[in-house]
């Protein structure tokens, strides 16, 4: 096992990648994720925060370590200003290569989880962030839709955006209905490449008919291999060839302090 995952790791892009600085813990900071990337043979990396625009440390990453690729991407969160154009129009002038819907300011993801963390895993990290400050207290839960179930103008807005640099849309922490709506109008403006967070988690709420469905209409399934730990691999393995391998990409996020630092266990998906 150990051989197969070295030689998927051979050449591969991780689109989704965590690594300090964080309000979260995480096992290592971004110039250890690129020297262990690279050291794997891999290709390149794609930072991900849920907290700000990447880009910047990206650039910072490829001087200080050659020989691998280090890109970075936004997450549409209240700490960028939310369903921002402005910030996206600036991410991509800088080089971002992924725009992340909402993920811990998603109104679906606050109510799943009942604030802006991940359960009680997390919780006393974020709790201790959040008393640093009021603005939680005000701040509501971001939707890519308005009342009547429409996509909201400055979506549609940052979808043309990503349609005129051809790059990437994920879609965060949404809701399977958000999703399904976002996921439509983003192919009718003409985004290519849409990317489906955490489709097997439960707080996607996606049955494989759905991801199916998702993948019918373009979008590309973002497989978690710690999420199939807590199933049968072979459970796991049926999914994926169901959904289709060409519309899969596995990763896992090894950067988070509470996912053991081991290499050996993740499939990181290719270009």
């Amino acid at each position: 096992m150990t051989r197969l995952c070295d030689e998927l790791l051979q050449g591969a892009i991780d689109l989704h990648q965590h690594a300090a600085p964080s309000v979260f813990e995480r096992v290592t900071d971004d110039i250890g994720l690129a020297l262990e990337s690279r050291q794997r043979g891999m290709r390149a990396v794609l930072l991900k925060a849920h907290e700000h625009d990447t880009t910047g440390r990206a650039a910072l990453v490829r001087r200080q370590v050659p020989g691998i690729e280090t890109f970075g991407g936004i997450v549409l969160n209240h700490s960028v200003g939310g369903l921002n154009p402005q910030a996206v129009d600036g991410c991509i002038k800088l080089g971002g290569r992924m725009v992340w819907m909402p993920t811990l300011s998603a109104r679906h993801h606050i109510g799943f989880f009942g604030g802006s963390h991940f359960g009680a895993s997390m919780r006393a990290r974020a709790d201790a962030v959040e008393r640093k400050t009021t603005e939680h207290k005000t701040l509501t839960g971001l939707s890519v839709l308005d009342a009547h179930s429409a996509l909201l103008p400055g979506v549609r807005e940052i979808l043309e955006l990503i349609t005129a640099a051809d790059i990437c849309l994920s879609t965060g922490h949404l809701s399977l209905p958000e999703i399904r709506v976002l996921v439509k109008e983003a192919r009718s403006i003409g985004v290519r490449k849409i990317l489906i967070t955490h489709p097997d988690l439960a707080l996607s709420g996606m049955s494989l008919e759905d991801q199916q469905a998702l993948a019918a209409d373009g979008a590309i399934l973002e497989k978690d291999s710690r999420e199939s730990r807590r199933r049968t691999s072979g459970r796991w393995s049926r999914k994926i060839q169901q959904g289709s391998w060409e519309s899969t990409r596995g990763f896992e996020e090894v950067t988070r302090r509470r996912t053991p630092h081991r290499w050996q266990g993740r499939i990181a998906g290719s270009a």
